[in-house]
């Protein structure tokens, strides 16, 4: 419920696997600096969350991310889902208790990215609140939501996230702005 549509279409799924599916393509509706991807290679499916440079050097919103992914796995399965992995893109903290206490997983420190994997045995887990019926409502409900972010993206738009990115990551050039 806390992610709202969003939300309810991932709960309403058939499987985990579908959640995570749906979360990623309709992430721009909650966020769209944050954009999640899913990926999977035949072993283990993935989690990863885009990089926003100015907030992964912040802990504390990576953490959340992080967190609100494990604890939604949870929720939706009714299973204590324990992650493969849990990525972090920035150093080990002084104290990791905490993160082991939370994710039950592996840690890895200082990465490119934010993500949490998952096996493929809880990927294919039924939900606990699946209905096909009510997911396609959702599913149709969220392509409407996307489509009118998709028409507001001017290009002021374009530009603005271009910049805000370039700024983030360190500087802006009108060179690489054009590009984009």
């Amino acid at each position: 419920r806390e992610l709202g549509l969003m939300g309810y279409a991932m709960a309403h799924s058939d499987t985990f696997r579908e959640a995570c599916r749906i979360g990623a393509r309709y992430s721009r509706i909650i966020q769209e600096a944050a954009a999640v991807s899913f990926e999977e290679d035949g072993e283990r499916g993935w989690l990863r969350v885009n990089p926003v440079p100015v907030l992964d050097v912040i802990r504390h919103p990576v953490d959340t991310r992080l967190a609100m992914i494990v604890a939604v796995s949870r929720e939706i399965t009714g299973a204590e889902i324990t992650p493969a992995e849990v990525c972090f893109p920035y150093p080990e903290p002084a104290n990791s208790k905490p993160y082991r206490e939370f994710f039950h997983a592996p840690l890895a420190f200082d990465q490119p990215y934010s993500q949490v994997t998952f096996q493929q045995r809880d990927l294919q887990r039924p939900l606990l609140s699946a209905d096909p019926a009510l997911a396609g409502y959702m599913y149709q409900l969220a392509e409407e939501v996307l489509a009118s972010l998709t028409q507001e993206d001017s290009l002021l738009e374009q530009m603005r996230r271009a910049i805000w990115s370039d700024l983030s990551g360190g500087g802006v050039s009108l060179d690489a702005t054009a590009e984009r």
